[in-house]
């Protein structure tokens, strides 16, 4: 009778997820119809499971049950003392205790984890703290992550939006490692919506799209500090390229530049203003962990010479390791296919004179993926030497890469629009 109560929470879980993520999507996007919307969410969620059960059964369990644990016991917290609730966040106690730059610290670590474990104690008194029911609930938010920046790229390149959909929602491998109840998943929420609310912004000239942005990107500094502050490069650089409309790859390209130039003249300050040295420490932190799997990187010191000769290394080890014939166990083997994924089709782009650049060069949205790209590849490569962490860590990345890659190569694929023709925009 108990496995058969879970079956009928989890029903009645996916009937409430489809009529609240359809209600939503059609004030969005009235095109995307019940037969995308039950797609996007089946694959979604058929790969949430999957990761759970992966890393329950082959890997004894990650992060992603621990938070399903903690959930629980913030369910019992909240049912039998609700007065210590909100305890382990309570900025002004950890101030007191620790001093402003450490007690903030560790406010921020404390509430980056309770943003998914104490909504999901709430759930809790529904799904019993089954994990799978409560992946129903994960995923009535992790859903508008794709959703959002599949209406960006569609309203970019409307003459694209069937193979988007196919891309952003279906292209397992980057779904895979956004669905567990993680982080990863939740920080995809937070860019796509900076990105939608920025680009709206400039579609309409809502003041109230531009404020919305910076919540998001506010939101994101508390859960992944380097993807803000790249993504806050990333939107001051479509800012300036949207005054200077005829050259937005230009715009990009110095304000990256200077970005890189302020990194490095923060080595004269203390820290934690000194971000070379933050580097180095992110490293030195990852390099006492103990992983199956260990990729050789270089020790990093806080001095531009040292980051230029690692920077080789690093953006290797995100990009092209493990090698075939180093990969261990299925996850690195599906690492290793996707990188060959993504190198065929930059080369296809490449043998037909990359056919596609008329159409993107002259938007700012290509480059904010570009560049974003590029500078977590290195934020990555630089501190990470676990090729298990760094495929998770790279998924937004990657799923950037994988349509500058296409964008550049479909106008030579003349049947696309046949064979992706799934998504209608009415």
């Amino acid at each position: 009778m108990a496995g058969m109560d879970i079956y009928l929470r989890f029903a009645a879980g996916l009937v409430v997820l489809f009529f609240f993520t359809r209600w939503i999507s059609r004030k969005i996007d009235p095109g995307f119809g019940d037969g995308a919307l039950v797609l996007a969410l089946a694959i979604k969620i058929a790969c949430g499971a999957a990761y759970g059960y992966i890393f329950l059964r082959i890997y004894g369990g990650d992060d992603t049950w621990l938070i399903n644990r903690d959930s629980m016991v913030e369910t019992a917290v909240l049912k039998h003392s609700p007065a210590l609730y909100f305890n382990d966040i309570d900025v002004v106690r950890l101030v007191k205790e620790m001093g402003w730059i450490e007690g903030l610290g560790h406010f921020r670590e404390k509430l980056e984890w309770a943003m998914i474990t104490k909504p999901l104690s709430l759930v809790n008194f529904l799904s019993e703290g089954d994990y799978y029911v409560n992946l129903l609930a994960f995923t009535a938010f992790g859903f508008w992550g794709p959703f959002l920046f599949f209406q960006v790229l569609r309203k970019t390149w409307p003459q694209y939006g069937n193979v988007f959909f196919w891309m952003v929602f279906a292209y397992l491998p980057v779904v895979f490692w956004l669905s567990g109840i993680r982080g990863d998943g939740r920080d995809f929420v937070f860019i796509s919506a900076g990105i939608y609310c920025f680009d709206l912004y400039f579609r309409t000239g809502r003041r109230s799209m531009f404020w919305w942005a910076v919540l998001c990107l506010l939101l994101l500094t508390i859960t992944r500090t380097a993807f803000a502050l790249i993504m806050s490069i990333g939107l001051l650089s479509w800012w300036l390229a949207k005054r200077q409309q005829s050259r937005p790859g230009l715009s990009f390209l110095v304000v990256h530049l200077a970005a890189i130039l302020v990194f490095f003249t923060s080595a004269w300050l203390p820290d934690p203003f000194n971000a070379p040295s933050g580097v180095v420490a992110r490293q030195a932190t990852f390099m006492q962990l103990q992983g199956n799997t260990r990729i050789a990187l270089n020790r990093l010191k806080p001095n531009p010479g040292s980051f230029l000769q690692t920077a080789p290394q690093a953006f290797s080890n995100v990009w092209f390791r493990p090698l075939p014939w180093e990969a261990k166990g299925p996850l690195q083997w599906l690492m290793v296919a996707q990188n060959i994924i993504i190198i065929s089709i930059f080369i296809l782009a490449a043998w037909w004179l990359f056919p596609g650049r008329a159409v993107v060069f002259r938007e700012p949205l290509f480059y904010f993926m570009l560049f974003f790209f590029l500078f977590s590849s290195f934020s990555i490569g630089f501190t990470v030497p676990f090729p298990g962490a760094i495929v998770r860590y790279r998924a937004v990345a990657e799923l950037y890469l994988l349509l500058m890659g296409l964008l550049l190569v479909l106008p030579a694929l003349r049947s696309y629009d046949n064979l992706f023709n799934v998504y209608k925009n009415k």
